[in-house]
């Protein structure tokens, strides 16, 4: 099993459009991947529309170290051919959670080939942090806005430097001279760039209708190359 988390670097960077195709494209591959929310905002969209149980289902087992395989079963509901469970609904419960909320429940979902966590933008809570630790793989993007970039910079500064090597991905990608390109923004946060999902016009639409952006071509290749190249997939196509 392969455990994934996706990480905003900046508020409103498109992880969870990203993270919730990749899981599509991965289960439309014939891989088995579940599919955790831990961001407040995330349950508001994908989630709710789909009616998944959440992590507050599995708390309890989770505080007394007594999650099971069965339980994360049955917390999951299946939608499109990847099984959902949704963050907890209460931001100010987010800190409730044991820090070792992933080792525990990614222990108990040996079963699946993927699970992928969307652990969104906020390094202040158990459950993110929790994601940090414990994820094999850790995808952090950002976006070309001046703020995105700085914001990451302070982060990597602060917390992420301190948990190994992640993915760095340039989100909702245009190619436009009054922009910093790929290549300004490696150098100004002297790291390397994994990859470049483009932008859509049709993102907005996308997240009102709850839908991901692989129906559109473009899109649907960038993140099959990012399958390939970042998570290792030689048959994303």
């Amino acid at each position: 099993m392969t455990s994934i988390g996706f990480f905003s670097g900046s508020a409103s960077s498109g992880t969870t459009m990203l993270a919730v195709s990749t899981s599509k494209l991965l289960a439309d591959m014939g891989k088995r991947v579940l599919h955790i929310f831990t961001g407040i905002s995330s349950l508001y969209s994908y989630v709710e529309k789909n009616n998944a149980g959440s992590l507050d289902d599995i708390k309890s087992s989770l505080v007394g170290r007594s999650l099971t395989e069965e339980e994360i079963k049955a917390t999951a509901k299946t939608t499109d051919g990847i099984e959902l469970i949704a963050s907890n609904k209460s931001f100010l419960m987010a800190n409730t959670f044991p820090v070792d909320s992933f080792e525990q429940i990614l222990n108990s979902s040996r079963c699946f080939d993927y699970v992928v966590v969307d652990a969104g933008s906020d390094f202040r809570t158990a459950l993110t942090i929790s994601a940090l630790c414990y994820c094999n793989k850790k995808i952090v993007s950002i976006t070309q806005d001046p703020n995105s970039i700085s914001n990451f910079k302070e982060l990597d500064n602060d917390i992420l430097s301190s948990f190994g090597d992640f993915e760095l991905v340039i989100n909702k990608y245009l190619r436009d001279k009054s922009l910093y390109s790929k290549d300004d923004i490696a150098y100004l946060l002297k790291r390397d760039i994994s990859c470049v999902i483009p932008y859509s016009q049709f993102g907005s639409y996308a997240q009102i209708e709850r839908k991901t952006l692989i129906g559109e071509k473009r899109y649907r290749r960038a993140v099959e190359s990012f399958i390939r190249d970042c998570l290792g997939e030689a048959n994303a196509s």
